[in-house]
């Protein structure tokens, strides 16, 4: 109670039946929203063109298989409890290599994070970043083989859009957002939030054996995502509410 998430939401309520419609980035947050707003549409957040650049043609030279893991250091996107699940598949056997990129606050959840990368670091299977700029987190994409993705909610999802489009294989929870962009995708693997060992058996798995990306997760990217099909789809939203609201003659 009146954190800035709380406050957030009760001017929500006050604010959104005011308007004409409200943009939703996902299934999810249009199911937030709808109840309280006059229409909705559903429209993604577009990636940054960057992210359409060419593609390395084959990751195969690249030794041992690499791990992304992107997202604040905060208990709903799980860095620790996937470090911690990381280190189990690494104690098996299974070789790989991974990198955490995200900011890490001085909350206690964030030290702990921190304590545990320090303890492992030295074994050289697992390394931290917390800031990159674009090009360099591109690059790190494109050196890499897959990303995993655990949060508890996500109202959107950037990264997994971000990184299909970059040709990874996708390993992430069910929720929000990443179920649309995951949509027809074959190189995403979904699982419910809370079924861990499940994501760790595919993943130790995929590991051993991994599988080449398909060429139609980036098409699919591309279609759904790239900055001219969203701005396409704003355009002709706004031209339907302008029309519907000047006065008939």
């Amino acid at each position: 109670m009146f954190s800035f998430w709380w406050l957030q939401a009760k001017l929500e309520a006050l604010v959104l039946p005011m308007f004409n419609g409200v943009f939703c980035n996902s299934n999810h947050t249009q199911s937030l929203v709808c109840s309280l707003a006059r229409k909705t549409w559903l429209v993604p957040n577009p990636l940054r063109l960057s992210f359409f650049s060419p593609t390395p043609a084959s990751r195969s030279h690249i030794k041992p298989i690499r791990l992304l893991v992107i997202g604040a250091i905060t208990p709903n996107k799980r860095p620790l409890e996937l470090l911690r699940m990381l280190k189990s598949i690494y104690n098996s056997g299974a070789p790989f290599q991974v990198m955490f990129v995200g900011s890490a606050s001085g909350s206690p959840y964030g030290k702990n994070f921190l304590d545990e990368v320090a303890k492992v670091k030295r074994e050289g299977w697992i390394d931290f970043q917390e800031k990159l700029p674009e090009s360099d987190l591109i690059k790190l994409m494109d050196s890499s083989h897959a990303l995993l993705h655990f949060p508890m909610e996500e109202a959107f999802g950037l990264v997994v859009a971000e990184a299909l489009a970059r040709r990874l294989k996708l390993f992430a929870a069910k929720v929000g957002g990443i179920i649309d962009i995951s949509k027809g995708v074959q190189d995403a693997e979904l699982f419910d939030a809370d079924d861990w060992p499940a994501l760790e058996y595919s993943l130790k798995a995929w590991i051993h054996k991994p599988t080449p990306p398909s060429p139609i997760s980036r098409d699919l990217m591309v279609s759904r995502y790239h900055p001219k099909v969203i701005a396409a789809k704003h355009l002709e939203i706004y031209t339907s509410v302008l029309s519907a609201s000047l006065p008939k003659e």
